[in-house]
């Protein structure tokens, strides 16, 4: 099984961040790799709902929400081209005022292993950007919050 996992620290509390992760059909308004989030059970992400989302450079692909904890994180499931996917977004209380997210990305099946080999650094930089996106979305909230 190939795995990936990557966090950032984002200033600004769960409270604020977890609307900005939860929220998956508004990714595509901040988060660049994402081209349409598409909810084919209706927008709340709950267990058993799908989403239809389309990446750039990546193959279409529903995605399957596993579990749900509110205001602290949600996972997913996939199967795309002999691969199952499970990527999992959490947030950590770090401070008052603060949040660590985790995302978590794994491939597995007949051809996880080679799947992985070939899309990590692809997986890697979305990751990344995902998870700057999030924090510009979230931190940006915060300081409106604080002038309101």
């Amino acid at each position: 099984m190939a795995a990936i996992r990557r966090s950032l620290r984002i200033h600004a509390p769960a409270a604020v961040v977890w609307p900005v992760l939860a929220r998956v059909t508004a990714w595509p308004d901040f988060l660049p790799m994402i081209e349409s989030v598409v909810p084919l059970d209706g927008p709340n992400l709950k267990p058993g709902a799908r989403f239809y989302i389309h990446q750039k450079g990546v193959q279409e692909t529903t995605w399957t929400v596993e579990e749900v904890v509110p205001s602290r994180s949600f996972s997913w499931k996939a199967y795309a081209s002999g691969t199952f996917l499970t990527a999992s977004h959490a947030l950590e209380p770090d401070g008052q005022d603060a949040v660590v997210v985790t995302l978590e990305f794994r491939m597995s099946g007949a051809l996880g292993m080679a799947a992985g080999l070939l899309m990590k650094g692809k997986a890697e930089r979305y990751m990344e950007a995902e998870l700057e996106g999030i924090r510009a979305r979230a931190e940006a909230k915060r300081g409106a919050g604080r002038a309101a």
